[in-house]
């Protein structure tokens, strides 16, 4: 199967698969993406393939707390640098991309972002009290974002109240 790189009509077709995954998995509703973002997804190299597109998408939707992804969410993942040039674009021998993802360092990405967020989930609700809408309000996401993180990550909000 040829790499996502040259399937590039396939990228939103697999990005929204991944997003109805994940909003089935965590009951979310996002929607889909900003044009911004919708771009950078196109344009991106994915040396990683579909594993890659699908770690991307799940760590933007535990980050994004509106219906869209946004760009400066998907930026987060997707550095600018691994997006084609004006001059890559009419020689693909010279297109800058980024290091290939092994499974070793997908897995220690996915586990520190992990670990990132149950600290800041439990640092959150230990200073609200376990107060779900305030801890919402500090981090800036709206509840039912951060309610799927607690689910998430096996978070009882009742052990900090």
């Amino acid at each position: 199967m040829p790499p996502l790189r040259e399937r590039r009509d396939d990228i939103l077709l697999l990005a929204g698969h991944f997003i109805t995954k994940q909003n089935n998995k965590f009951s979310t509703s996002v929607q889909g993406f900003t044009p911004e973002a919708r771009q950078l997804l196109i344009s991106h190299n994915w040396p990683g393939n579909i594993r890659q597109l699908e770690n991307v998408i799940e760590a933007c939707m535990t980050m994004e707390s509106g219906d869209y992804i946004s760009l400066p969410v998907i930026s987060q993942f997707i550095t600018s640098a691994s997006m084609p040039t004006a001059a890559s674009t009419t020689a693909p021998d010279t297109q800058i991309s980024a290091p290939a993802q092994t499974a070793e360092t997908d897995a220690e990405y996915n586990q520190a972002l992990s670990s990132f967020e149950t600290s800041y989930l439990i640092n959150l609700l230990q200073s609200t009290g376990g107060n779900v809408e305030e801890a919402a309000r500090l981090a800036g996401m709206n509840m039912a974002t951060i309610y799927r993180k607690l689910k998430k990550h096996n978070i009882n909000k009742e052990d900090y109240s």
